[in-house]
């Protein structure tokens, strides 16, 4: 993503988790990049185990970059086919 981000122009920004594991550092982590982002693209597939629960949409898994996108309050599913 970041090669893509790059070569499209975009500003480019890697932050890092403290640790590994929703509570050990992933949530904090993605709460920074909602505060940060001015938009947010969430990458999805197809559902295929657990709908996503944060959009509450059938229509793609369930991703963190859903929850960090509507934490933000301005963002985009794209389902993978």
């Amino acid at each position: 993503m970041r090669q893509y981000g790059q070569a499209n122009h975009f500003q480019v920004t890697k932050i890092h988790s403290k640790g590994r594991g929703w509570e050990e550092g992933f949530k904090e982590r993605n709460e920074i990049i909602a505060q940060y982002c001015d938009y947010i693209y969430s990458i999805a597939e197809s559902p295929k185990k657990t709908f996503c629960y944060h959009c509450n949409k059938t229509d793609h898994e369930k991703t963190a970059g859903c929850w960090t996108g509507k934490k933000n309050g301005n963002y985009e599913v794209v389902i993978l086919e």
